[in-house]
């Protein structure tokens, strides 16, 4: 192969490898619209490419030398498409299986999310006093963003808070007792006259 013929060769090597990285770009750009998935996809795809555009480099090292025959031009065209299209097919390949990848993790994040939404919509009706108290108590204690542990009442402060030596210790013993028949009488005959109860 003479020099001029190896010059042309090599400039239309360095032709495709800036052609097959424009693709790769262009590619990226018709079928990715949002920048955060291009910035995920660019450093995988690209790099990867990338390596095969350097196996290409230094096949043309390789082919450097003047063993060739002189029908080198029309084998090395058809060696140009074929490597075009290798290229072409394992990009699309990576292209595809990252696009896969992408589309199962976002169902698989979906499908978490709907499950935490089911946990999270399903009511369960408290009845007993002790769970109505705890669940009320875990409120109170959690609504300012903190829950709040038992406090020591400081000394200035336990007399006043000690029960009061002068009232009854049985005074609420009764208290939520239901109102006897004569308690109901002496409080309706002491409402006024002609007025709705």
């Amino acid at each position: 192969m003479t020099p001029d013929k190896w010059s042309n060769f090599s400039s239309s090597l360095e032709l495709e490898a800036d052609s097959i990285k424009a693709s790769a770009i262009s590619h990226i750009d018709n079928h990715l619209s949002a920048t955060e998935q291009k910035r995920e996809i660019l450093p995988k795809s690209i790099s990867s490419l990338s390596n095969y555009i350097k196996s290409l480099n230094s096949l043309r090292n390789l082919l450097r030398s003047s063993k060739f025959p002189s029908n080198f031009d029309s084998l090395s065209s058809n060696y140009r498409n074929e490597l075009r299209k290798l290229l072409l097919a394992k990009y699309d390949s990576l292209y595809k299986s990252y696009d896969n990848e992408r589309i199962k993790k976002f169902v698989q994040a979906r499908c978490e999310n709907y499950k935490d939404n089911q946990e999270n919509n399903t009511s369960h009706l408290i009845t007993t006093p002790k769970k109505i108290k705890e669940k009320v108590n875990e409120h109170f204690q959690r609504c300012p963003g903190s829950v709040s542990g038992d406090k020591n009442i400081p000394p200035e402060w336990a007399a006043f808070y000690q029960p009061l030596s002068t009232v009854d210790d049985n005074i609420y013993q009764d208290l939520m007792a239901p109102p006897s028949d004569q308690d109901w009488l002496a409080i309706i005959t002491a409402l006024p006259k002609d007025k709705a109860v």
